[in-house]
């Protein structure tokens, strides 16, 4: 029973980040062209061009090694495609910033749309990059490592505390956080730009939490305020 219930899970897991992916690249590519790389004075004419089809060929790469049961080199690059999602994340924060820093007032209203649409886009990115991220370093949560020691797990669910409970041992003995439990908890970060009900464990879970809030705060305060000015 436990062994179907991984197997279940390992297949919807795999699904739901293949699908994240995905959306990851279809929000990138949705932004507005104030927010192209390509206005990065080092980058290069077709910089966007490259650098989607870079995180096309790795989707195409997880698919087929997850479909063939390698495991560990998924992983590998699912890493890199979070590098550069992540990469792209940051270079957008930075380039909305500019935008607000530069945008002069008879010429606003002309960059409102513009700036309350990518600011949306970026916080949805913000959430499923992070949701990534958390779910590949907490993905073993609660199982055994090579040696056959416990593995310390990066966050701490609610339910792992509740199966104390005799109650919950009934229901939830087998219970694993997946995807979308990291997922949840990537969403509440951004919105209470706090912990929530799962607590950080690790110094690389808080780290991460730190960078996911900060930028939450950046597009939720400072873009959403400047853009309400603009319209006053």
């Amino acid at each position: 029973m436990i062994k179907i219930t991984k197997i279940y899970d390992l297949i919807v897991n795999n699904i739901s980040v293949i699908f994240s992916l995905c959306i990851i690249i279809i929000l990138d590519n949705s932004l507005s062209e104030l927010l192209s790389v390509q206005r990065l004075s080092v980058a290069l004419p077709s910089t966007d061009d490259i650098l989607l089809n870079v995180q096309t060929i790795l989707i195409i790469l997880v698919i087929f090694t997850s479909l063939i049961k390698r495991i560990s080199i998924s992983k590998i690059f699912i890493v890199f495609s979070l590098i550069l999602s992540t990469s792209k994340l940051a270079i957008s924060v930075f380039l909305i910033i500019k935008q607000i820093i530069q945008s002069k007032p008879d010429n606003s209203q002309g960059v409102v749309g513009d700036l309350f649409h990518d600011a949306l886009l970026l916080w949805l990115t913000n959430v499923i990059i992070f949701a990534l991220w958390y779910w590949l370093l907490d993905r073993d949560n609660g199982d055994n490592n090579t040696s056959g020691q416990l593995r310390r797990p990066d966050f701490r669910f609610p339910l792992q505390d509740y199966q104390q409970d005799d109650w919950c041992k009934k229901l939830y003995r087998d219970w694993r956080p997946s995807f979308i439990d990291y997922l949840f908890l990537a969403f509440t970060t951004s919105t209470a730009v706090s912990p929530t009900d799962t607590i950080p464990l690790s110094i690389r879970a808080k780290l991460l939490m730190i960078i996911q809030s900060s930028i939450s705060i950046i597009v939720l305060v400072i873009f959403v305020a400047r853009a309400v000015n603009m319209i006053k």
